[in-house]
């Protein structure tokens, strides 16, 4: 931790200010740098200042504090706002946390909550600043991007789409990339890449009001190309325990983390979901050339445009894709009144074989025709040259017999 924790305080009240003046005077590692009375006053004064922790009250005049807290983070990603309110709850949780604070502390609190709030946030922050710092400082500054794959129904190949979007950004784009299976009663993701996760979502997001770098680093586990896969709860139920809130949490926290986060959103549009599309930046509908697919993405679109997310950030992409089918994609374009980004090719070959070995396709057969596909579109999401460079060295399929008992073990 670093010698001294700056800290700007935000409050209307002149005895509540006072009263926390008084308590951090006693930290010999704190030292208040400015105090504001109103959210417009505690915009100006983080920018002057330049806190490490900034204790924000959420209900100010002028710009309430959900407001200069949005304001500060959409300015400053590193700023560490925690919020203070008297209402504790779900809904002023959700609110705080979207706004991009880093914790969330409901009145009345005492001294020993308020001082470790601040020391426990500002070591999160930290922690955050180490990771990042060496990996990101050998290339130019890539903004982080979180992609939810998404499908209204199963069995279009999101996850494989997913898993091999993930692999082909950690091992071909050399980026710091990570996957989240959000499919959370059945998700296949784990299996798809051969790991086997010995924590997962479940053990993560039970933990929300204290998740930082560290926990969430324990409960995923790492792919041969680089790859970090945080596994969906490894037995149905769990899922029950994770709420929208926790969710929430955690995508702010991958956002600080990764340069891509890559997600395996479930199928049914429940909050978790929602929560998934809301925090990307481009949603990726996933559909195949048959008319159940297509009159689902029409209603899923409709649903989307509803919720107002921009034109811009649905990405169609065509899965399957063969002119065989007797529906072409500009057909399906025509009848979405929405552009396709990209075709995936029905190569079963080789996508059945990468399944049932757990063996991402794009790193097997770089050179199939969805293994370049699936570079396009990463290059088109990212707007990067995909080298085609040989397949690092890996450790060797284990074949059906060996996957089999990898997911008897698991399961």
């Amino acid at each position: 931790m670093a010698e001294t924790i700056k800290v700007a305080i935000c409050d209307d009240s002149d005895a509540v200010r006072g009263n926390l003046v008084r308590i951090l005077s006693l930290e010999k590692d704190i030292q208040v740098v400015g105090e504001a009375a109103n959210g417009y006053d505690g915009v100006a004064l983080v920018n002057s200042a330049k806190p490490d922790v900034v204790l924000m009250d959420a209900n100010m005049p002028v710009m309430n504090g959900i407001q200069a807290t949005e304001k500060i983070t959409t300015d400053n990603q590193d700023a560490c706002v925690l919020i203070m309110s008297a209402e504790g709850t779900q809904d002023y949780l959700r609110q705080a946390m979207v706004a991009g604070a880093r914790d969330y502390l409901v009145k009345p609190f005492t001294s020993d909550e308020l001082v470790m709030a601040i020391k426990r946030a500002w070591e999160r922050e930290l922690a955050r600043r180490s990771k990042e710092g060496g990996a990101r400082s050998s290339r130019a500054a890539i903004p982080s991007r979180i992609f939810a794959v998404y499908s209204p129904h199963d069995g279009a190949g999101k996850t494989t789409i997913a898993t091999n979007l993930a692999v082909c950004c950690a091992r071909d784009l050399r980026l710091q990339s990570s996957l989240v299976d959000l499919t959370l009663q059945f998700g296949d993701v784990d299996l798809m890449l051969n790991l086997e996760p010995a924590n997962s979502l479940e053990d993560l997001l039970s933990q929300a009001d204290t998740m930082d770098l560290p926990l969430l680093e324990r409960c995923m586990v790492t792919h041969n190309s680089g790859l970090r896969v945080l596994a969906a709860p490894l037995r149905p139920h769990y899922s029950e325990a994770i709420t929208a809130y926790s969710v929430e949490t955690l995508f702010r926290l991958l956002r600080h983390t990764y340069e891509v986060v890559v997600v395996d959103a479930d199928s049914n549009l429940n909050d978790t979901t929602l929560v998934a599309l809301d925090s990307s930046d481009v949603i990726l509908l996933v559909l195949t050339l048959d008319l159940p697919s297509i009159r689902n993405g029409k209603r899923t679109l409709e649903v989307m445009r509803s919720l107002h997310y921009p034109e811009e950030k649905i990405k169609l992409v065509l899965n399957r894709a063969d002119s065989r089918m007797g529906v072409t994609a500009e057909e399906v374009a025509d009848a979405l009144e929405h552009p396709v980004l990209s075709h995936i090719p029905s190569d079963g070959r080789v996508v059945v074989t990468a399944t049932n070995t757990g063996q991402p396709f794009v790193a097997t057969e770089p050179t199939s025709r969805c293994a370049l596909a699936v570079k396009s579109l990463a290059r088109e999401l990212l707007g990067a040259h995909v080298p085609e460079v040989a397949p690092s060295k890996a450790s060797e399929p284990t074949g059906m017999r060996g996957l089999l008992q990898n997911l008897l073990r698991a399961r």
